[in-house]
């Protein structure tokens, strides 16, 4: 059978009506929606990237939650296409439209959540599964497994921002609506009476989906705040305006440097460096101007360093380099390469040239001779004032 004739097949199938299932026309229907899927990959991979995108209006909480809900609802759409077959064989209007009504209230939760209401179209989202589960519950039976759904939604409220009296009802909710379709299915009929593989079949179905879609829902939640944790360590550790690390970085680094010197005795130095003039360039250009000086003089020191050197805005126009291992004659060749460096660069503006020079404060750590972190920031501190009592655009040791 040719690949048309397999999928013209499959759709006979499919909408024939029969509602009778055998393991041949399930295969035929797995491997067809595998074939789709497969073919979708690079649609659903944009799809996704654009998902992740959010408003640059929302804060971090709306942020965090705006991207793990389209995940949600990109899931739910997905599990309700894929399910579309087996309802359509089972013969029941009410759960073929019911499921297709779900699509349609799935892409009103998207557009509400792109309207920043993620809240409002989340609740609607649980409200939506649970009345798919309770529809198909109702007119195919409790035997095929749609409890599982209400069950991880219980589960799935906790993991949101809705309030704590919210979380508590809606999860109490669905654990009196499971007893009262429990205690239905005890004394009604299923509405649609079917055979056993297709119980079997739906049961094992819907049993993956929920699970699968609890910790595809658990899995997101986690990669989105990690994500997002980073983003926010990233803001707390480096300098807004040059990029690289802060005051606060540059503290927990020299202690870890300090611990490490101790562990290992090898030695450190210390680099504290200043822009010559730097007031007078703000007074005559602007502070505008100033800070565009500050991100140059930072790239070209940042550029100069090893990998595994460390560079902080220390205070102003002042930065602070960490270079593990380095003897105070490798600390000073260093220095003078990056004050020939910050000398040789010239900045244009309005059509002037302007040349920077930079003094620098060096010393040494050495394991045998301990010092605080404000002992040795004190030290370099002073080196820096003499270079700068000495003439300035020059390098000075302790």
């Amino acid at each position: 059978m040719t690949g048309a004739a397999s999928d013209l097949h499959l759709f006979t199938v499919i909408f024939s009506g029969d509602s009778c299932i055998t393991p041949v026309n399930v295969l035929d229907h797995i491997n067809g929606t595998g074939k789709v899927v497969w073919n979708m990959m690079p649609t659903m991979t944009r799809i996704f990237r654009i998902l992740y995108r959010f408003p640059v209006h929302l804060s971090y909480n709306e942020r965090y939650e705006y991207v793990v809900n389209n995940y949600i609802y990109t899931f739910s759409i997905t599990g309700h296409i894929l399910f579309t077959p087996l309802f359509i064989h089972a013969g029941n209007n009410l759960v073929i439209f019911n499921n297709i009504l779900c699509v349609g209230l799935d892409a009103l939760c998207f557009w509400l959540n792109t309207h920043s209401r993620m809240r409002a179209s989340f609740l609607l989202w649980i409200l939506e599964i649970s009345y798919h589960a309770t529809v198909s519950s109702i007119a195919l039976g409790w035997d095929q497994g749609y409890c599982f759904y209400h069950i991880a939604l219980a589960g799935i409220i906790f993991l949101t921002r809705q309030r704590v009296a919210v979380k508590i009802i809606v999860s109490l909710s669905l654990f009196f609506l499971v007893g009262v379709l429990f205690e239905y299915s005890r004394m009604y009929p299923p509405v649609t009476v079917t055979d056993i593989f297709y119980n079997k079949l739906l049961f094992y179905f819907n049993t993956l989906a929920s699970f699968s879609g609890l910790g595809f829902i658990g899995y997101s939640h986690h990669r989105v705040m990690e994500s997002q944790q980073h983003k926010l360590l990233h803001q707390a550790t480096h300098d807004m305006l040059t990029g690289i690390h802060n005051r606060q970085a540059l503290i927990e680094r020299l202690s870890a440097e300090f611990n490490r010197s101790r562990r290992t005795g090898s030695p450190f130095s210390l680099i504290m460096s200043d822009l010559d003039f730097f007031k007078k360039i703000n007074d005559t250009w602007g502070h505008q101007f100033g800070d565009t000086i500050l991100v140059h003089a930072a790239r070209i020191l940042k550029d100069s360093l090893r990998p595994y050197d460390f560079i902080a805005r220390y205070g102003g126009e002042e930065f602070v380099i960490i270079l593990p291992g380095c003897t105070l004659a490798q600390a000073s060749d260093l220095a003078e390469r990056l004050r020939r460096g910050i000398e040789d660069a010239m900045v244009e503006h309005d059509g002037v040239e302007i040349h920077l020079t930079m003094s620098f404060g060096l010393v040494n750590i050495q394991a045998e001779n301990p010092c605080s972190i404000e002992e040795a920031l004190h030290m370099a501190d002073r080196a820096l004032y003499r270079a700068k009592d000495n003439g300035r655009n020059r390098v000075e040791g302790p």
